[in-house]
């Protein structure tokens, strides 16, 4: 079984509960950054990106397998192995009159629904979305999960909702850097910031959890390095957690 490491537990480590291979497609933010959309098959949606910062799209339960762009405005980029979209906008986003050109997207996802994507964009932080489609999820419309409780609890219930991809209450997932990049450590793919916490999650050709944390050289708090096969080429997925405020030191 696969250990998260929390430092300042008794051993200097803790099981975590195994994780199952049902990975949401889902983003953490703040509830004016993620934007939730109810779906159903060949749904017109409508939603808000950023004129200026990287914007992300998920499925929750399925992935984006194919997307049809209208032309001009935004680059899109599909991560082909976890199914999200990642646009910005180009030089040439605006219309000659300065106003921000509108993008649409159509979506085709893995579990065979297609969607009609309508974006706005507006001057605004980087813009979360995630489709929900009640056929896909069969569950509760409200999956945010909360993080809280003692600082152990808060750590590995943190840890287990980045490597489930499950939505966070009070967290943003910034993406990283495309030279972000260590021989030792690995890869990082993004960030989850939070108002007490922030997560790094890379991908590692490392295999022991408490040995990546010494070499990020940060005051890490938790660690998690996932089974071989989860990262895009077959790699490990590694989630290390390093608190904001120091006013409580990391023991």
């Amino acid at each position: 079984m696969r250990r998260i490491a929390v430092k300042g537990t008794p051993g200097g480590a803790m099981e975590a509960l195994g994780l199952l291979l049902i990975i949401y497609m889902g983003s953490g933010a703040t509830a004016s950054a993620l934007q939730i959309l109810e779906a159903s098959d060949h749904a017109e949606l409508t939603a808000e990106i950023s004129d200026s910062d990287v914007n992300r799209i998920a499925l929750d339960g399925d992935r984006v397998s194919r997307v049809i762009q209208s032309p001009g405005g935004f680059t899109v980029e599909h991560d082909a192995v976890r199914g999200d979209l990642y646009l910005y906008p180009e030089s040439a986003s605006f219309t000659p009159a300065g106003a921000p050109a509108p993008v649409t997207l159509y979506l085709g996802t893995e579990q065979g629904f297609t969607y009609r994507l309508s974006l706005t964009v507006v001057s605004r932080d980087s813009a979360q979305i995630l489709i929900r489609n009640a056929a896909v999820t069969a569950t509760p419309v409200d999956r945010v999960r909360t993080v809280g409780g003692d600082r152990r609890g808060e750590l590995v219930s943190l840890v287990l909702a980045v490597a489930r991809r499950e939505p966070v209450a009070g967290y943003v997932i910034v993406p990283a850097p495309e030279s972000t990049m260590n021989s030792e450590q690995g890869s990082l793919m993004e960030l989850w910031r939070g108002p007490r916490f922030t997560a790094r999650v890379l991908r590692t050709s490392a295999e022991d959890a408490e040995q990546l944390a010494r070499l990020s050289g940060a005051p890490v708090a938790a660690a998690w390095i996932s089974a071989p096969g989860h990262g895009p080429n077959g790699e490990r997925i590694a989630v290390l957690v390093e608190q904001n405020d120091r006013t409580e030191p990391v023991q």
